[in-house]
């Protein structure tokens, strides 16, 4: 079994990303998409990150859960061009087909407060995957700043990052791989 990192994207990144590419998104899209917000790109570039499959020398996987599905879906279901349908779709094509680790039990919350409920069982999530085998580190990615703050200096079994911090220690890693 090879080593690896794995991402764990906040459902706002999902919600970020779906609204830019709109209900019919495709890898291809993603792929391809480019746009002058600096913090979207950045959203779009973790995902295309992801893609790559690398992280310095270890593989990358992109984790999730049932819960960040349904909270994904339920958000975007409630903005006006979005209908309970289109956010199924856009979930069962784009997230399924990105996603390596997927929890589907009860997952607990963890550090409420500070974190509300939803944070929580997000970061829940993340404790879940860091104790599958072959997994080294798990990072979340999250423009929740408040989150991110939360554990800026607090050791954990997961890093919180903004998406343009992800995206910087996603280009060390490139770096030091390209050195080796």
């Amino acid at each position: 079994m090879s080593s690896a990192v794995c991402v764990i994207f906040d459902c706002n990144i999902y919600i970020d990303v779906a609204e830019a590419l709109g209900f019919d998104a495709s890898l291809a899209n993603l792929r391809n998409f480019r746009t002058a917000s600096r913090p979207l790109q950045a959203e779009i570039d973790a995902f295309q990150c992801v893609l790559a499959g690398k992280f310095g020398p270890y593989d990358l996987k992109l984790g999730s859960s049932l819960h960040i599905k349904d909270t994904v879906q339920h958000e975007l279901s409630r903005l006006p061009e979005w209908s309970e349908s289109s956010a199924k779709s856009f979930l069962d094509q784009f997230h399924d087909n990105l996603v390596d680790i997927m929890l589907t039990g009860f997952i607990g919350e963890e550090h409420v407060p500070p974190l509300d409920h939803e944070d929580g069982v997000v970061f829940g999530t993340c404790h879940e995957i860091r104790n599958t085998p072959g997994i080294v580190q798990t990072i979340l990615v999250t423009r929740d700043k408040q989150f991110a703050d939360s554990f800026k200096d607090v050791p954990s079994h997961t890093t919180v990052l903004h998406p343009i911090g992800f995206m910087k220690l996603c280009d060390a890693a490139q770096r030091m791989l390209r050195r080796a």
